[in-house]
């Protein structure tokens, strides 16, 4: 196997040596960003993280994503492309020109002291992409200025860590003394920023929900599983029928066929029922829909859809007809209202409330979604005469006839 041959670095010029510092102004504008640098009477310009301009220098850098990939120089009538590539910290480590060729690498220890360089490295973003003022020996983290040599910022944190161990409670210490592994990038304490990102995103969430999103509003709109009626909850629908998966979880939970069973005993206590053909009046019942385990709390790990789309709801047995053999045929309407509306009224410190409580807020106060709206499930069903010993369909031992959709 021939070994693949790499191209050899090219000579590159050193870098100018650093001259002493004498004096430094800094100019920030009002969310600390540093817009404006005069150091040792040289004037340097930073409208932006992307753009610096000096005397007769501009540097354009180009990111992707957050991950700095190029640099352009632009000197006089000279623009020169250089490609940055970067270690695990985002360090600038190594630049290529245009087309490939090797420029100019930089090692550092884990704290960010050059131990190693050769070339000419064209930015200032350097150890874990970060400014550096060279004049000053410093790194310029934002919201305060760090210094590699003495591996600690060279002012404290504005934000006090809470809750991180004692490293955090050091408000000079660099990475939680861990540069290894973290970095600082906006000179804050690392867990204060991922608060922070968290915070922005959360509140972000929040006011686009309530105040940007306009929902659809649908009137009406079908839904066979928890996720549908959320999302039409999202969408403050007026109305959810539920159907398929769902409207099956319904027609084989417990606790609806019980209530079933309850009207159409009343059914059968008619002094009409065997003897004549009649119809019936509207009748109620209410269930809750507690799955084959009969516990509410286990309806996840028994996979009960039921009770999670209708947990309390009003079964109804509606344009029913009785013949005179006894045969019933009926209209099956289950109808309730979709939320997830803490109760402690009727249900104290008990589970559902303990259920309720965690989605309440992420579902309808940061995704905005209504709070409540009604739902309902329906199909038709033809039950067989009452046996001469009594049995019913939804008696334990007998058969149910599958219900027409």
């Amino acid at each position: 196997i021939t070994p693949t041959r790499l191209p050899s670095r090219t000579p590159a010029a050193s870098e100018t040596p650093v001259e002493p510092l004498q004096e430094a102004q800094y100019l920030y504008d009002g969310d600390n960003n540093l817009v404006k640098s005069v150091v040792n009477g040289k004037t340097t310009y930073y409208p932006g993280r992307h753009y610096q301009q000096n005397d007769d220098t501009i540097h354009k850098c180009y990111t992707l994503g957050r991950q700095f990939v190029a640099v352009r120089t632009i000197q006089d009538e000279t623009d020169t492309l250089h490609w940055v590539l970067d270690d695990h910290l985002g360090s600038t480590s190594v630049t290529a020109s245009e087309d490939g060729a090797w420029n100019s690498e930089i090692k550092y220890t884990a704290y960010g002291e050059v131990r190693w360089k050769s070339g000419l490295t064209p930015t200032s973003y350097r150890y874990t992409a970060q400014l550096e003022q060279p004049e000053a020996g410093l790194y310029f983290y934002v919201a305060r200025f760090y210094d590699p040599a003495l591996r600690r910022f060279i002012q404290a944190d504005t934000l006090v860590p809470e809750g991180q161990g004692v490293q955090a409670w050091d408000r000079y210490a660099f990475a939680n003394n861990n540069p290894v592994k973290y970095t600082d990038t906006s000179g804050h304490c690392i867990f204060c920023l991922v608060a922070a990102i968290g915070g922005g995103v959360i509140l972000g969430t929040a006011i686009y929900n309530n105040f940007i999103h306009t929902p659809s509003a649908p009137a009406n709109g079908d839904a066979s599983n928890l996720l549908g009626l959320l999302l039409l909850g999202y969408e403050h629908a007026g109305h959810a029928n539920i159907v398929g998966e769902g409207l099956q979880s319904l027609q084989d939970d417990p606790s609806v066929q019980a209530a079933q069973g309850r009207i159409v005993d009343q059914i059968h206590d008619d002094q009409s029922y065997g003897h004549e053909a009649y119809s019936m009046p509207d009748i109620s019942e209410n269930f809750t829909a507690n799955g084959p385990g009969r516990k509410w709390w286990l309806a996840a790990l028994e996979g009960n859809q039921a009770f999670f789309m209708v947990h309390t709801g009003t079964l109804s047995a509606t344009n029913t007809t009785v013949a005179a053999d006894g045969t019933i045929s009926t209209t099956w309407i289950i109808s309730d209202n979709f939320d997830y509306l803490p109760d402690f009224k009727n249900h104290g410190f008990d589970e559902y409330n303990f259920f309720a409580v965690l989605i309440y807020p992420v579902y309808n106060v940061l995704l905005g979604a209504a709070e409540q709206y009604p739902t309902s499930a329906s199909w038709q069903e033809t039950i067989p005469p009452q046996t001469s010993n009594g049995e019913t369909p939804f008696s334990h031992n007998s058969q149910r006839i599958r219900p027409e959709r």
